[in-house]
């Protein structure tokens, strides 16, 4: 292929852009985040889903934990 990156210079930046509203939240690491985002789309996606549906996805403790943090960061203006 003419013109491709090679995969070395690419791993950093995919790095970079795994930084989330989701990753100052304790207990809450990349993976998690890789599958709420998978299920859910968006972090907007996220805080509309609700304890219940988060829970299926991760515990129901640290369901509540992103609902806190994410209306938090709502509340300070960091998120719409």
């Amino acid at each position: 292929m003419k013109g491709a990156a090679p995969i070395a210079q690419l791993k950093p930046r995919a790095k970079r852009q795994t930084k989330t509203a989701l990753s100052d939240i304790p207990g809450v690491g990349p993976r998690t985040i890789q599958k709420l985002l998978r299920e859910f789309g968006s972090i907007a996606n996220v805080r509309r889903a609700g304890k219940d549906k988060l829970a299926r996805v991760v515990t129901a403790k640290t369901a509540e934990a992103i609902l806190a943090h994410l209306e938090a960061e709502v509340a300070a203006g960091n998120l719409r």
